[in-house]
């Protein structure tokens, strides 16, 4: 019969309480035993050194003077001092195991529900700043330029390289925790085993994005493959795919220019601008589509030339420059 995870996990912090409990009491002997040794050479150190005493005191009085007992005061005066150190000794020795004793009986004791809570909220607040970082950094990469957080991630670039960021820090984050916990004086070895089988499952999920994301190479666009019905000027019939804006030749008709936008990506942003002799302002508009574009020019005040620029959405470019003459009067 199969004995149930929790029974089992109760039956192994029971075992580690119990070896607690048992290490503790063992030290308390070990330190009751190593204060008594320190009273016994502090005994024995006041007896050498009255002994001493008395021997000097006797050698000083007797006429010659008995240098035998000032040589038996300096041994007893001797043997007092290294009593003395050894009772030094044992007394910090007994400090020491005092400390560990209370310390193994603190571990062993359950811990309360304050201790609980306090350590849920430090890591809940630890998850909390850590997720509040991996957003801002990810709103600071992605969102630094004119695009929209929401239109940046649409882009396969953008949003694979989030992505690799995600699991990266996930990855990372879990891998300080195991670290912490498997280092910690009582670790509960079942929570470790889950924590490492998520981790196990990050590393192969970062493992598979790392090994696409740089092993891929760069490679030409195959003909058509993003938009078939968008060719490039002079390769009509080929279906070859501009990856930069592409602007149709200009047809005039008085103050109205018609033209047709494809390739990149769109939408696209345009701009027209002039030489200052020409007379004609600058003018543009973001958010234009793919196909038919008109704007209205007003007739040059002298000849020159007028740019019409197109920007898509990954900022590339394309232009077409057209030589205007002045208008009639």
């Amino acid at each position: 019969m199969a004995i149930p995870a929790d029974l089992q996990l109760k039956a192994q912090k029971a075992a580690v309480t119990a070896k607690l409990l048992k290490d503790a009491a063992a030290k308390g002997l070990e330190a009751a035993e190593k204060v008594k040794a320190a009273e016994a050479a502090e005994r024995k150190a006041g007896g050498l050194e009255e002994a001493a005493q008395k021997s000097r005191e006797t050698a000083s009085k007797a006429a010659p003077k008995d240098t035998a007992l000032d040589k038996q005061a300096d041994k007893d005066a001797t043997a007092a001092e290294q009593a003395r150190t050894e009772a030094s000794q044992l007394r910090r020795e007994a400090e020491e195991a005092q400390l560990e004793t209370e310390a193994l009986y603190k571990a062993a004791q359950p811990e309360s529900f304050k201790s609980k809570l306090l350590s849920g909220f430090n890591l809940g607040v630890g998850i909390l700043i850590f997720v509040g970082a991996i957003v801002t950094v990810m709103i600071l990469s992605v969102a630094n330029d004119d695009s929209a957080l929401l239109t940046k991630l649409a882009e396969t670039d953008a949003a694979r390289g989030l992505v690799t960021f995600l699991i990266t820090a996930s990855a990372v984050g879990i891998a300080f925790m195991l670290i912490y916990h498997a280092f910690s004086e009582v670790s509960n070895a079942e929570n470790f085993r889950m924590a490492r089988e998520i981790f196990m499952s990050l590393v192969g999920i970062l493992g598979t994005i790392v090994g696409f994301y740089f092993g891929a190479a760069d490679k030409a666009v195959p003909a058509g493959a993003q938009n078939p019905g968008v060719t490039l000027p002079g390769a009509a019939g080929q279906g070859a795919v501009s990856e930069v804006p592409q602007i149709a030749d200009i047809v005039r008709n008085g103050d109205t220019w018609k033209t047709n936008l494809k390739g990149g990506t769109p939408p696209y942003k345009w701009a027209l601008t002039a030489d200052a002799s020409t007379g004609i302002a600058s003018q543009g508009k973001e958010g234009q589509p793919e196909g038919e574009l008109t704007i209205t020019v007003p007739g040059a005040k002298a000849a020159g030339a007028v740019t019409l620029t197109v920007e898509d959405s990954k900022k590339k470019q394309g232009s077409k420059i057209v030589q205007v003459e002045k208008a009639g009067p």
